[in-house]
């Protein structure tokens, strides 16, 4: 892996990166508010550094986030298991619930689910879910 490619895995860079015009903006306009006369250098300058406290706070959070792996949208989605709510068919799909939220479903094997049968997400696709029957626990 190349050494680019290595320094943008990291979530503190990556956050920074973010931030960055943000930053930038911050410190042009400090600097615009000192020249028209509104505010003192120092004042400025405190501001400046509290804008940027905050988002050293915020990095932190970031990246203890960045590092817990918690899957986010439709890949929470893959695996997560759920039941169904309405049969699917091979030709019709149906509804299962999932997480507490209705989902359109299709048989990821082409199989007929009754409605209470415990499945498992094995896919998704926009908003359809392609599942199969759960294992038994």
């Amino acid at each position: 892996m190349s050494r680019l490619r290595r320094l943008a895995r990291h979530p503190a860079l990556r956050y920074w990166l973010i931030q960055l015009p943000e930053v930038l903006l911050v410190a042009a306009l400090a600097v615009l508010a000192v020249r028209a006369g509104l505010i003192g250098a120092g004042t400025a300058a405190l501001l400046f550094l509290l804008w940027t406290s905050k988002d050293a706070v915020l990095c932190i959070v970031f990246v203890r986030a960045e590092r817990a792996g918690h899957p986010l949208g439709r890949d929470a989605l893959v695996h997560a298991r759920g039941e169904v709510v309405t049969p699917i068919a091979p030709e019709h799909p149906g509804q299962v619930r999932i997480h507490g939220e209705l989902w359109r479903a299709r048989s990821a094997e082409g199989r007929h689910l009754a409605a209470g049968e415990r499945i498992r997400v094995l896919g998704v696709e926009g908003m359809t879910v392609y599942v199969l029957p759960a294992e038994p626990p």
